[in-house]
């Protein structure tokens, strides 16, 4: 469902990514509102998560919530499994019975051994021992551009996609998956990512929560996040 956001659309009113989505071949009847995903909280499995296509923001909420749904079939070769294998429901029809998208590799990290890690699914190669620091979103630009490690000089601030994919939505706290799946020091805070917030692009960016996003997941923010380098990808 997060796939389907456009994060080049301003959204000051609510209605632009009902818009762009309608202009690209939906029915008018996308709305701006908070529609559902099949995926369960992990860390509270009263709660799923849905995207606001108001804001372009995922969180959670509690199922009895009463929320839009846009139905979907077929497989991608694109967009990567969420990681959550157990259902939820005795009905069946969520995540952890469908798995959709694309196998994790086993192992699905590798530790370089030179402060790096590689994401064998994505193929993107992360710092391994996480700063916390807090900064501002020039700062963490700045700071990741600086990054060493590993012999290379092309890190970079991942994106907001690209970020969101360290996330096992299967794992209760996915910070402490992290830290015993080749990362160390990734504590529970927001990250910056290099994508702006489009709502006022100047002074904020978006800035993903680690520990499964039950307080907003990838929000707008304008104040400090820490910064996570990156490299490689196409």
């Amino acid at each position: 469902m997060e796939s389907l956001l456009n994060r080049a659309v301003v959204y000051e009113s609510g209605g632009q990514q009902a818009d762009w989505l309608e202009s690209q071949g939906f029915s008018a009847a996308v709305a701006p509102d908070g529609y559902w995903t099949s995926t369960t909280y992990a860390g509270g499995d009263t709660n799923a998560f849905i995207v606001w296509l108001s804001v372009a923001h995922f969180q959670v909420t509690g199922k009895t919530t009463a929320l839009r749904c846009l139905l979907v079939r077929g497989a991608s070769d694109v967009l990567p499994q969420t990681g959550q294998a157990t259902s939820y429901s005795a009905t069946g029809g969520e995540d952890g019975d469908v798995q959709a998208g694309v196998p994790w590799p086993d192992p699905r990290f590798t530790n370089n051994g030179d402060n790096t890690v590689t994401d064998n699914l994505t193929g993107l190669v992360w710092e391994h021992s996480v700063s916390n620091s807090a900064l501002t979103l020039s700062d963490a630009l700045a700071d990741a551009e600086s990054f060493a490690d590993g012999g290379f000089n092309d890190w970079r601030l991942p994106t907001v996609r690209e970020l969101a994919t360290l996330v096992n939505f299967g794992a209760a706290a996915p910070v402490t998956w992290l830290n015993s799946s080749g990362f160390s020091n990734v504590n529970l805070m927001y990250f910056w990512t290099a994508t702006r917030n489009m709502t006022n692009p100047a002074t904020t960016g978006l800035a993903l929560y680690t520990d499964a996003p039950q307080t907003g997941g990838i929000t707008a923010a304008n104040a400090s996040a820490a910064a996570w380098p990156v490299r490689g990808g196409e």
